[in-house]
């Protein structure tokens, strides 16, 4: 019979690379991660994300498995998408119309493509996001 325990250090040491405090590894980590396509819209591959909603063109949100500690987390978002042409991008939107753009168990995102003289909302099909922050 295997017994489980718990490994509990607050230090993480390296034979010749030195020392570092676990806080750095816990705080420093991403909590989740998505990879989506919101053209059809689905997830590619994913960390504590359990779900996509597509709201409407160019908008929707991405809901986390295990939530967040509070709504102060720190979300890095981009797309793949590139044109020679037009500048595409994934960012924090404000679709729940609150002045809340997140909550600690999702993230509104709105996705845009454009140039110097117009922007549009658009469905992108290679759209990245990290979170990092404390889970609840």
């Amino acid at each position: 019979i295997m017994a489980l325990g718990k490994i509990k250090a607050d230090t993480l040491e390296h034979s010749t690379a030195g020392s570092l405090d676990t806080q750095y590894v816990v705080k420093g980590s991403a909590k989740a991660y998505v990879l989506f396509d919101q053209v059809v819209p689905e997830i590619d591959n994913s960390f504590n994300t359990s779900s996509l909603t597509d709201s409407a063109e160019g908008n929707g949100d991405v809901n986390w498995t295990n939530a967040m500690s509070n709504a102060l987390y720190i979300t890095v978002a981009c797309t793949g998408y590139v044109s020679t042409a037009t500048a595409y991008n994934v960012s924090l939107s404000d679709d729940t119309g609150s002045g809340n753009p997140r909550t600690s168990s999702k993230f509104y995102f709105v996705s845009t493509y454009g140039n110097a003289s117009a922007t549009a909302f658009t469905d992108n099909p290679n759209n990245h996001l990290a979170v990092l922050g404390d889970l609840a």
